[in-house]
């Protein structure tokens, strides 16, 4: 069994072919197969993931922000640096045109490396063993953004989201999303206001009044996240 970090692959013909670069293949005297077709399977593969877990993780977040999220995390910056942390940049194979100008350090050859390895690591293991591997490093890179100032504004409003912090919160901690019950609805039809609480496993946590619901529902789960933090189960 051959091993990337993180990784174990029964057929090290696949992650050996995943870590030939174009140039290698190129260069060799023997025909030998590199890694573009692979990383083709890995791009599909890296984006099927992340949509399913974007997804299930923000329930009330539009299709527009959720593309521009996943976009985040599937770009060639983001994959350059996972397959740092898989230590790619030593193992991947290069012609010697690319080992003179550091090559393995390019972010388009390491991402491109990244999603081979992935790709590879589908035909060997399959999807769930991906998922297991990728979903993980999603949560890691969201909660990253989320403390980064310097992202402009351009994700901010997905990643602060309180309904969204919340509900990640409650599963990872509980295992259940948190529920929103409606205590009163006040005005005239035309022109509702609604009082909603936010319960985790049946505890009422914050209470919300607005208009439509969901900004009561928001409000709820600001007031939420503030008496989790105050209770010191919620990071500050």
């Amino acid at each position: 069994m051959t091993a990337v970090i993180g990784l174990n692959f029964k057929n090290k013909a696949l992650l050996d072919q995943a870590l030939i670069h174009k140039s290698y293949a190129n260069e060799s005297p023997k025909t030998i197969k590199n890694n573009e077709r692979l990383e083709f399977l890995g791009d599909a593969i890296l984006n099927f993931i992340s949509g399913s877990f974007l997804y299930q993780a923000y329930p009330d977040v539009s299709e527009a922000k959720l593309t521009k999220l996943r976009s985040k995390l599937v770009d060639q910056p983001h994959l350059a640096i996972l397959a740092r942390q898989l230590q790619l940049n030593e193992k991947i194979k290069l012609g010697q045109g690319e080992q003179q100008v550091n090559g393995n350090e390019k972010d388009s050859i390491l991402s491109d490396a990244f999603e081979a390895v992935i790709g590879a690591y589908f035909l060997d293991a399959g999807i769930e063993a991906v998922r297991e591997f990728v979903e993980p490093l999603l949560s890691q890179a969201i909660a990253k953004m989320a403390e980064d100032q310097d992202l402009g504004g351009q994700l901010d409003d997905l990643i602060t989201d309180a309904k969204s912090r919340l509900q990640e919160w409650a599963q990872k901690q509980h295992g259940v999303p948190p529920t929103y019950r409606l205590v009163e609805e006040q005005g005239q039809p035309h022109n509702r206001t609604f009082v909603v609480q936010v319960l985790i496993e049946g505890q009422v946590w914050g209470n919300g009044t607005g208009s439509p619901k969901r900004a009561a529902e928001k409000q709820a789960a600001r007031e939420a996240i503030k008496q989790l933090k105050q209770a010191g189960l919620m990071p500050t």
